[in-house]
């Protein structure tokens, strides 16, 4: 069975100013273990590479403890 860890995306594209925003979450059991960061990787690689960003910019909330 497979089992859902996370969700990463890009959005917001700006394809005048060829910018993004990465957005992205894990579930309770994957959190610390680096399962975001790896799936933002490729997602980054295939923005650049696919889309022709120039920048892509992540926002986190300091409010939000798991962020």
């Amino acid at each position: 069975m497979d089992t859902v860890l996370g969700n990463v995306a890009v959005s917001a594209v700006d394809q005048c100013h060829r910018t993004g925003w990465v957005s992205y979450w894990t579930a309770v059991p994957a959190r610390g273990r680096g399962v975001a960061s790896l799936a933002c990787r490729p997602l980054a690689r295939w923005s650049f590479d696919e889309l022709e960003l120039f920048r892509l910019e992540l926002g986190h909330r300091t409010n939000n403890p798991a962020s």
